[in-house]
């Protein structure tokens, strides 16, 4: 079942993720496609290849931003669809039962980098082995992100994850905190920020304590709004994630 979910900026460049020794967290570094519009956290310098997309009937040029680390893959694949007619919702779609057939879906639900909305998929295989996935379309291109490791390390592909961010001519976000006055946008009544990532509030936490990824739970927002969410891996653990998104000032008084 799908759900939904808006994230809120954090520096993942020093975010020490539990599962990876002191080491291999160090190798993590940003590195910025202008080009392609992106930019993600990679443990290694990606190697770019062309190579076709294919999806159902659907077939497109296509440039994969792959790195390695141990046994754990993670990818970035940006196609090119401007000339396939081929609209977002149905390249979405199509991405989404392709990564769905490699292996049980735990986790499905609606994302949004700034004002872009995507899908995110967690999913496991025969094998062990966990995905986190990013599906976005902006701009007539479709990107396909992908983190696969063991099951230990699902944080990792959870950090590889998070750290999807579209960017301009000059590698940078269109819009971040730090930028103009230097003051934070205000969180709304699930402590979310409307352009970002999550920032999950120490309830979500303990919402999904004693819980597997994927549960169904009932999350307090900072509002004090008890509303329908789901357990989802984060790079600090399993935290309740709303199932619709929450908008909107808190209550006054």
């Amino acid at each position: 079942m799908q759900t939904h979910r808006s994230r809120r900026l954090v520096v993942l460049g020093a975010l020490l993720v539990a599962a990876a020794s002191p080491a291999r967290a160090q190798d993590w570094k940003e590195y910025a496609y202008p080009d392609a519009g992106f930019s993600a956290q990679f443990p290694a310098q990606p190697t770019v290849a062309e190579r076709p997309y294919k999806a159902g009937s659907l077939s497109a040029p296509a440039k994969v931003y792959a790195a390695h680390q141990g046994a754990a893959d993670y990818s970035v694949t940006v196609v090119d669809l401007s000339a396939s007619g081929v609209g977002k919702e149905a390249a979405i779609d199509g991405a989404v039962k392709a990564f769905a057939a490699s292996g049980a879906v735990k986790v499905d639900v609606t994302e949004r980098i700034d004002r872009e909305f995507g899908r995110e998929l967690t999913i496991a295989d025969q094998a062990g082995g966990r995905t986190a996935t990013a599906i976005f379309y902006v701009k007539g291109r479709l990107y396909l992100l992908a983190g696969r490791t063991d099951a230990a390390g699902a944080p990792l592909a959870v950090r590889f994850q998070q750290s999807l961010q579209f960017v301009d001519a000059q590698g940078k976000p269109p819009r971040r905190p730090e930028d103009g006055a230097g003051f934070a946008p205000a969180p709304d009544g699930n402590g979310q920020i409307a352009e970002g990532r999550p920032r999950p509030p120490p309830q979500a936490f303990a919402d999904c304590r004693g819980k597997s990824e994927g549960s169904a739970v009932r999350h307090t927002t900072p509002r004090g709004d008890v509303v329908a969410a789901t357990c989802v891996t984060t790079p600090d653990g399993l935290a309740a994630r709303p199932n619709q998104p929450f908008d909107g000032p808190p209550p006054e008084g």
